[in-house]
């Protein structure tokens, strides 16, 4: 349900599915690459952050991992 009222569903996609074990940097340019293009720096932030908050999301050691390992593969059935 969370996918149902977010705006830019594929950037939040996009970001599940290249998270791993990754900083900041690496993970928008991967994001950007797998989108096939760039993406403004407020409007990657505030995915992140959303799905920090939600906790799809973790931060440890200043890099970013998904919370629960079968979240990668739930990300294919909402795609």
């Amino acid at each position: 349900s969370f996918f149902k009222n977010v705006k830019n569903k594929e950037v939040y996609l996009a970001i599940l599915k290249n998270c791993d074990e990754l900083a900041w940097e690496e993970l928008k340019f991967k994001t950007e690459k797998s989108l096939g293009k760039q993406l403004n720096d407020n409007t990657f932030n505030s995915s992140l952050n959303r799905l920090l908050a939600y906790s799809f999301v973790e931060k440890r050691n200043d890099k970013f991992y998904l919370s629960d390992p079968l979240i990668a593969k739930a990300t294919f059935l909402v795609a």
